[in-house]
């Protein structure tokens, strides 16, 4: 129930059942207890915050994709260009298409010269747009 309730009154619940769980007898309880004191910040965050576990297992289970992917590259900002590829929303703009960036890049990214092509400012909406000819 603590964690269907958000808020304040979810932590009031959790820290109730907590000193209930403490103080009961059955190991199980007791045990579980303490691991839920020892994640409480964790918990504590999903509680305020309205993001599903879910979302946030499957980003973490795709980013570790990318870190194996990126394994042998050479430098970290390989797996931060594959992170900002895949995960971030960014949709460079390629040879011979005329959709411009996604989102603009955070200051000093990509590290190194710069061709010019595209838009930082301007969003990559899906659609296709009529390239001039």
């Amino acid at each position: 129930m603590a964690i269907k309730t958000k808020g304040d009154l979810g932590l009031s619940l959790l820290e109730r059942w907590l000193s209930w769980a403490a103080r009961s007898r059955i190991s199980s309880f007791v045990e579980l207890a303490r691991k839920i004191r020892r994640d409480r910040p964790g918990i504590e965050a999903a509680l305020w915050e309205n993001v599903p576990y879910a979302l946030i297992e499957s980003t973490n289970t795709k980013l570790r994709l990318l870190q194996r992917m990126a394994f042998g590259l050479k430098e970290p900002e390989h797996l931060v260009a594959l992170a900002l590829l895949a995960r971030g929303g960014y949709c460079p703009p390629l040879p011979g298409s005329c959709r411009p960036p996604v989102a603009p890049l955070p200051s000093g990214w990509p590290p190194g010269p710069t061709d010019g092509a595209g838009d930082p400012e301007k969003s990559c909406s899906g659609a296709k747009s009529e390239c001039p000819r």
